[in-house]
């Protein structure tokens, strides 16, 4: 590993006998970046694990990544990452297909009926924007009619038949 052509020389010098510290101090490098030694990667080719991820996935075939991530974690003792499971449940094509609840966003509006006049009633709220005023509109569903609207402001109250 180097940070530069300091740090290069500075290994160098300290490979052949010198000081540490008195090298640092030199090329006004830290001493710290002159003990540090990179750990050896590990192969990210290593697909040990694969086979477990595909076997958890046999038996448990309604589960989705995380909980054969927390499967193989409980029931096997085996720590593997969840990233890694997804990648090899993609490859293999053992993803769960996720079921999302379709809800009904539908008004069935006009779908109440009543049999006779003034037997179901109906309000609706509704905000004027002509100052702070509510408005609050009955209908009487049998007869299809208005038959009360109040608009209520912070004064006064006024009904209209």
């Amino acid at each position: 590993m180097s940070c530069g052509p300091a740090h290069s020389s500075a290994r160098e010098l300290v490979a052949q006998g010198k000081e540490t510290k008195l090298v640092a101090e030199t090329l006004e490098i830290s001493r710290s970046s002159l003990y540090y030694q990179r750990q050896p990667r590990r192969d990210r080719a290593d697909r040990s694990r694969d086979q477990e991820i595909i076997l958890a996935c046999g038996e448990k075939p309604a589960y989705g990544y995380r909980r054969v991530v927390w499967w193989l974690k409980r029931h096997r003792g085996r720590m593997v990452n969840g990233k890694r499971a997804l990648r090899v449940m993609r490859e293999r094509g053992l993803l769960v297909r996720q079921h999302r609840f379709q809800i009904s966003r539908r008004k069935d509006w006009g779908k109440v009926e009543a049999p006779c006049p003034n037997l179901i009633w109906q309000s609706d709220m509704t905000k004027v924007w002509a100052g702070p005023s509510v408005g609050t509109a009955r209908f009487d569903t049998g007869s299809s009619q208005s038959a009360v609207l109040r608009v209520r402001t912070h004064f006064a109250e006024a009904a209209f038949l």
